[in-house]
């Protein structure tokens, strides 16, 4: 059934849209795209009614690193998923349209900087990430959570194809210390594997 399909037997309403909220980006946070497709099939209107305002986290758990990254990856990952289902509308507001929106531009880097290391261009992966660092280092919000351990890691894994092993390991363990703090539990496991690397040289 498509996603814009409804069902003709419906459940329950959730109890509010901040409910329907947690319970998606719960689903995000777990990988459950059968769960993310219920629900969408489910309560599309209200979703893409209610999104807009989603995009304006809660005020008492601003300041709270481990929600904020669960909150932001929640967020984006719901418009992915209507992306991949062929609905952008989501996505268009979350990033906009210009080049100049942030968290476009952070996207498209760090996809860029990937494409390069696979094509073990690191040099090229280090000169590319270098402005997106120091932008996101003066940067807050959960986008900033979700992209600077990103790009840090991949600075190291550049740095480690290069040879430059202690450069590799301070950008690695900052990549980790991160996610320890965001309750990043992929991004853990992927630096830990990263810095074992390293270490072996």
């Amino acid at each position: 059934m498509g996603i814009l399909h409804y069902l003709f037997f419906r459940p329950r309403a959730p109890r509010s849209a901040e409910k329907l909220r947690d319970q998606l980006f719960e689903a995000v946070a777990r990988g459950d795209e059968r769960r993310l497709l219920s629900l969408a099939n489910t309560w599309n209107d209200l979703i893409r009614a209610e999104f807009k305002h989603w995009q304006t986290m809660p005020k008492a758990l601003i300041g709270n690193r481990a929600y904020e990254a669960w909150y932001g990856k929640g967020l984006v990952g719901v418009a992915e998923f209507y992306r991949r289902c062929g609905v952008s509308a989501l996505m268009d507001q979350l990033i906009g349209d210009g080049a100049e929106n942030p968290l476009i531009r952070w996207r498209d880097t760090y996809t860029q900087a990937t494409a390069l290391l696979d094509a073990t261009q690191a040099e090229a992966v280090v000169a590319l990430l270098e402005p997106i660092l120091a932008e996101l280092t003066t940067s807050g919000g959960s986008a900033v959570d979700m992209y600077q351990p990103r790009c840090l890691g991949l600075r190291g894994a550049a740095y480690h194809q290069l040879g430059h092993q202690a450069r590799a390991r301070t950008d690695t363990l900052a990549a980790l210390r991160m996610c320890q703090e965001l309750g990043d539990a992929e991004g853990l496991a992927t630096y830990t594997r990263n810095l074992e690397m390293i270490e072996q040289g």
